[in-house]
């Protein structure tokens, strides 16, 4: 099967690690700021509007941010447990893997370099890295990539509806149809073994 997958926060796990930074970086611009807790990005707005609205950034402040603290959290980042291993079983029973992230260029010179490096880095085998992509259901029918993982619920959203097996990667157990919950990377893996 041609399998695609997400990076952030579904290969790594950086939402609390952003918010942490996104907390330590308003401190610098107000003292008596209090600390937000994250909160879960679903992409049903913009990525940068979600965080000015929480933080209280201007543009400058968020351009700031995007292209600074928040480059170094996905720079640093930490595999999800099991995922190495995941991919590397799939990959060897045959499976191709299609990294699919939307990250572009907007506030990062160089996305699909930094991508590439930190997955060759962290030995995430794949046959494909297609960055850029705001349409996944779109990529993925072009693609021919017939299951997707991702944590976003907007982005499982349209892939359900596109008719591509989707699954979040999520501890949430509120159910939308056509999207299949998983908690981590074995229980992927399991699901996926069930389909051939």
């Amino acid at each position: 099967m041609n399998i695609g997958i997400d990076i952030d926060n579904t290969i790594t796990n950086i939402e609390k690690d952003l918010f942490d930074s996104a907390n330590k970086y308003t401190k610098t611009l107000n003292p008596n700021f209090e600390n937000k807790n994250p909160v879960k990005f679903d992409g049903f707005v913009n990525m940068a509007n979600f965080y000015m609205d929480i933080f209280g950034w201007n543009i400058e402040q968020i351009e700031s941010f995007f292209r600074n603290e928040r480059i170094e959290v996905i720079d640093n980042a930490f595999p999800r447990p099991g995922v190495v291993n995941v991919l590397k079983r799939l990959k060897n029973m045959g499976h191709n893997i299609f990294i699919v992230t939307a990250r572009a260029d907007k506030y990062d010179d160089m996305p699909y370099e930094r991508s590439k490096n930190w997955l060759d880095k962290n030995g995430i085998v794949y046959d494909r890295l297609i960055i850029g992509a705001t349409d996944k259901a779109k990529v993925c029918h072009d693609l021919e990539i017939e299951i997707f993982v991702d944590d976003q619920l907007n982005n499982c959203i349209k892939l359900a509806q596109g008719g591509i097996k989707t699954i979040r990667i999520t501890n949430s157990k509120k159910e939308y149809p056509n999207i299949i919950n998983m908690e981590n990377f074995e229980q992927i893996f399991e699901y996926i073994c069930k389909l051939k």
